[in-house]
């Protein structure tokens, strides 16, 4: 189900569109935000277990759109 402006819950699996590019982490140590490891640029599609994280970290997290599941359960579920 496509959403827009949602409000964040981590325990609604699905994709969501975020701007995480105002993080500020260790300039050291590889972003966990992009696949290479470089500073996010702008808003970007983000699964659950990423956004997780950086609200983790401490950071707030608000989605300007998702595409989320209703129902949830173990993947091989019949």
């Amino acid at each position: 189900m496509h959403v827009l402006g949602p409000v964040f819950d981590k325990k609604t699996p699905g994709c969501r569109q975020v701007d995480l590019s105002h993080i500020e982490l260790d300039p050291r140590l590889p972003s966990p935000f992009t696949p290479d490891g470089t500073r996010p640029t702008g808003p970007g599609r983000y699964e659950m277990p990423t956004l997780a994280y950086a609200e983790e970290l401490g950071h707030e997290v608000r989605p300007v759109e998702a595409f989320v599941h209703r129902e949830s359960g173990a993947y091989l579920d019949p």
